[in-house]
């Protein structure tokens, strides 16, 4: 109907990437923590996972910006007059 879409399908396309790093992220993390629970000393090696926790955890709320900011580019639709 004549909305331009281009900022907000921009806006979507990067929330998607980093959703996309977010879930390779946590899918890191995910297996050193099991790698770290399985090995000989698993509170010194989990120590070790904290920092890919942390980044996991950092994407995650990239993630979630990205998806804020592609929801703020929608254009809103003009209110009707009566």
């Amino acid at each position: 109907e004549g909305i331009d879409t281009a900022a907000a399908e921009t806006a979507l396309s990067n929330a998607r990437t980093a959703i996309g790093d977010a879930e390779e992220a946590v899918e890191a993390a995910s297996t050193a923590v099991t790698e770290a629970l399985a090995s000989e000393t698993p509170r010194d090696s989990l120590a070790a996972v904290r920092p890919q926790i942390a980044a996991a955890k950092e994407s995650i709320r990239k993630a979630h910006e990205a998806l804020r900011a592609a929801a703020q580019a929608l254009p809103r639709p003009a209110k009707a007059e009566p």
